[in-house]
């Protein structure tokens, strides 16, 4: 069953690909602390909201099947894969469990990037991978470090960020500027409560050895902190992508709400939003995202999607 999970995976991805991600955890690692100042950053002034049709003017796009990669036994297995990027070459980039795969154009399979370990080019975990140009950027979330390899497979550069706290996610690469987005976890004093976490945007400069937070949203959360262990769920996944000229499309809320941030203002520029119908989910005790905090369970049951 998991193989062809993976499989349908790979496919939609492509497929996807060439026409244009509730978390839970409990955090035991040290660096892992609550936020001690989570409104460092001052709120977004928010601008008006430019409301979209519920129906979009537009067609829908028709997805068509390219090609489909199957497992070859004495190459790789996919596992659980759970990222995709394309070169502009079109050439394919598979995210997936201890393994970072490559294909060419006609989805060959090249090689395979991760090698698990701590020295120069390995990896504890990859958590992401960009294309910047001619290379494959991939980012070690336990390392805290990024990997920059050549498409032959060669390590080009390797970037220890120490000052980046465990559970950020690189986003985008800009020559020698690292984007990254981190959720914040305030205290909640021991209780399981509602509320709203901040999410940060970041950026490290290489050159000047620099990480700065650009900015802070916030994101619905179930959370509690007790005894030094920490759990969370999250409502929805902050989101942070790229968009043309410094501008990255944010989205951070249940709502189908876009924002376009501006990197240079530091500030949000433009908001859309769509009204759409949610559908109500069944109340079964399986579809629950729970946590465990010193042997007690709290969990949070989505009621709509």
């Amino acid at each position: 069953m998991e193989f062809f999970r993976a499989k349908a995976f790979v496919i939609l991805l492509l497929s996807l690909a060439f026409f244009w991600q509730p978390m839970a955890g409990v955090a035991p690692d040290p660096r892992l602390l609550p936020d001690s100042n989570p409104q460092a950053l001052a709120p977004q002034k928010e601008p008006e909201i430019i409301e979209n049709p519920e129906r979009a003017s537009s067609k829908n796009t028709e997805l068509k099947r390219i090609f489909a990669i199957d497992d070859q036994p004495d190459k790789f297995f996919f596992r659980f894969p759970f990222d995709l990027k394309l070169s502009s070459a079109r050439e394919i980039f598979v995210l997936d469990h201890e393994q970072i795969l490559h294909f060419d154009s006609s989805a060959k399979f090249v090689r395979n990037y991760f090698k698990k370990g701590q020295g120069p080019g390995e990896m504890q975990f990859a958590s992401s991978i960009i294309i910047d140009g001619k290379n494959l950027v991939a980012f070690d979330v336990y390392g805290i470090k990024v990997c920059r390899f050549d498409f032959n497979g060669n390590l080009v550069a390797e970037v220890k960020i120490n000052n980046l706290q465990i559970g950020a996610n690189l986003v985008h690469v800009d020559r020698s500027k690292y984007y990254f987005a981190r959720s914040g976890f305030p205290d909640t004093g021991g209780k399981w409560a509602k509320i709203d976490n901040p999410n940060y945007f970041l950026v490290y400069d290489e050159k000047e050895k620099k990480l700065e937070e650009l900015a802070a949203f916030p994101v619905a959360t179930w959370a509690i902190s007790s005894g030094g262990a920490r759990g969370k769920i999250e409502t929805t996944r902050f989101r942070v992508v790229p968009y043309r000229n410094g501008l990255f499309v944010i989205c951070h809320t249940e709502e189908y709400l876009l924002k376009i941030f501006d990197v240079e203002k530091r500030q949000v520029v433009r908001a859309f939003r769509q009204q759409y119908q949610r559908i109500k989910m069944p109340e079964r005790k399986e579809l629950a995202a729970t946590v465990v905090i010193n042997g007690r369970q709290y969990s949070y049951t989505p009621t709509y999607y």
